[in-house]
């Protein structure tokens, strides 16, 4: 901490880049235990039954929760809360918590607490990937508890206007309910930047520093702050000086961002290297009003809250808007990428073992084909109105790709005898998110028009890390070794036949992936709106031919660690 005559600078870590000018708001901790009491056993159906009501409540309460960061564009946030979601359909908050309940005879918060206590001590000395994990448990921990009658959970969502945030901790779920601009920047002791928080709060657009150690006594609320978000420097009681320099860099920000707001065209690296970029989208109200390439359009998410699906008409207007919207710019929209983690839209739904290597996907849409020609006819019957490309995700074998190809000639005639109007699709694609897909990208060449690469789930194959934590795993990224080598093989196989490719996976929307992605020779990303500006400046930036030596020394190197380093240099 540096000390002047009037201002207090402190230095933490930066997490979320940006500059927050606002009024000290000191968070209280209200973190509260209930006390331990048995109930008599007639009482254990009455509790267990109040649990479930309570985790009913608190998982629409995140579909709400999501609905709202999606009207946000924040949906690295949306993703978030998936893995939420399903932690409240894991056996930590179904049976284990009932079982103990019966066991124990006790109220279910203090079970809950019980529970929960143990896995702090259990996680706390393991690595930033569980650590991290215990932290959405005891998140999705406190929602439940929270509609058990403890309301001792903090509400984020009626915060004062214009302050600067500081607190203990935060969960993910409190900075997603953080209503956009009330809070113009966060300050905590605790958090890192591949923290869900941190996740939420970059999504949102917040300024975050965090590793500062707090003194409340020297936090007075409604005191003037700055936050630097970038360099992660905190200033209490700014100089009037010091307030103006930082309000004129902050008014330089903001022109800067509406000067980008309506500017998507395609960046140049230093070089003269083009790369095109696209968006990820997921409803039509995710679109720009400037068009813009899509390069993914999640088909997935016109499922109702009831997971029925939309009729072929109702498929039809929404792909036929979309097109229409984004004038005459390609647009790939996959098909429906259901099952695994997503949950299954099917009535007769038996639970898998291994979700992510069950019935999802292509493999579901191939059991269940009328789902599947549905949609195909929708898309065919919209394909007039714009650049229309199909996508099919999950691909692990030839065969896949070729009976799909069948299909759509089939619906063709089909759509032709009926007398409906229809188009065609200006390219047939698959995901490339299978180790068995990577290795066939000769035979797939001679059947795909373009190839897109799910590093999600490839990283999840490949590395064998749960594809929702993956991000923060150490050695589980795309740094590793066989992640670079593996990616190198598929691109250079799709180049080697001239075939398009492009990666619409999350590090496509990571700063820090970007080098090495050019480097590997993408020339086409498809990101997140809240992205697309970030990584379209970080591109005007780099050299690829740079970045292409920098592959080239990567591929020599057999660790995560030292080839992280030498992307950091």
């Amino acid at each position: 901490m540096i000390v002047s005559p009037d201002e207090l600078i402190y230095t933490g870590t930066p997490i979320a880049r940006g500059i927050g000018i606002g009024s000290l708001y000191l968070l209280p901790s209200l973190q509260k235990k209930s006390a331990f009491s048995k109930q008599p056993r007639e009482n254990v159906a009455l509790e267990i039954k109040r649990y479930r009501e309570a985790v009913t409540a608190s998982v629409h309460e995140i579909k709400l929760l999501q609905k709202q960061l999606k009207e946000e564009n924040a949906l690295e946030a949306v993703a978030v809360l998936d893995a939420h979601l399903e932690l409240l359909d894991d056996p930590i908050f179904t049976s284990q918590i009932e079982d103990e309940v019966k066991k124990t005879r006790s109220k279910v918060l203090t079970v809950i607490q019980t529970v929960l206590a143990r896995y702090e001590q259990q996680f706390e000395s393991l690595d930033n990937f569980f650590r991290e994990r215990f932290r959405d448990i005891q998140d999705v921990s406190e929602r439940v508890m929270k509609h058990l009658g403890n309301k001792n959970r903090q509400r984020l969502d009626n915060l004062p206007e214009g302050i600067i945030l500081f607190a203990y901790d935060l969960t993910p779920s409190e900075v997603a309910s953080i209503v956009p601009g009330s809070v113009k920047a966060i300050v905590t002791e605790r958090g890192g930047s591949t923290s869900h928080t941190a996740i939420i709060a970059k999504a949102k657009g917040i300024p975050y520093v965090s590793g500062l150690a707090l003194h409340p006594k020297k936090l007075k609320k409604g005191i003037p702050t700055i936050v630097d978000g970038g360099s992660g420097t905190v200033i209490i009681s700014p100089l009037s000086t010091t307030l103006e320099n930082y309000e004129i860099e902050l008014k330089r920000h903001e022109e800067v961002k509406k000067a980008q707001k309506d500017d998507f065209s395609p960046p140049k690296t230093l070089d003269g290297e083009v790369v095109r970029l696209s968006l990820n989208v997921d409803t039509v109200d995710d679109l720009p009003d400037t068009p813009t390439p899509c390069g993914l359009f999640r088909t997935e998410f016109l499922l109702g809250e009831d997971n029925e699906l939309p009729t072929e008409d109702e498929q039809f207007a929404i792909y036929k808007e979309i097109l229409e919207r984004l004038k005459n710019q390609p647009v790939v929209i996959r098909a429906f990428d259901l099952g695994g983690d997503k949950g299954s839209i099917l009535k007769e739904h038996h639970a898998e073992e291994n979700p992510a290597l069950g019935l999802r996907a292509i493999r579901l849409l191939r059991q269940e084909l009328h789902i599947f020609k549905k949609q195909i006819r929708a898309l065919l019957r919209a394909a007039p109105f714009g650049k229309l490309k199909f996508l099919v995700p999950m691909i692990t074998s030839l065969e896949e790709i070729v009976e799909t190809k069948k299909v759509i000639q089939e619906l063709k005639k089909e759509l032709e005898v009926e007398g409906l109007p229809f188009g065609d699709f200006i390219g047939v694609g698959c995901m490339v998110e299978v180790p068995s897909a990577a290795l066939i990208m000769d035979a797939l060449s001679a059947e795909c028009d373009f190839f897109s690469i799910g590093t999600n789930d490839l990283q999840q194959f490949v590395l064998a890390v749960d594809r929702n934590h993956s991000q923060i795993v150490p050695g589980a990224s795309p740094f590793h070794p066989a992640m670079i080598r593996l990616l190198k093989t598929i691109i250079d196989s799709a180049k080697k036949a001239n075939i398009p490719i492009s990666i619409c996976g999350e590090i496509a929307s990571d700063p820090k992936a970007i080098p090495l992605l050019i480097g590997l020779g993408i020339r086409e990303l498809s990101v997140s709106i809240s992205q697309f500006h970030p990584i379209r400046n970080l591109i005007k930036q780099l050299s690829a031919e740079e970045t292409q030596k920098k592959v080239e020394a990567s591929l020599q190197l057999g660790t995560t660690s030292a080839i992280y380093a030498l992307w950091k240099k």
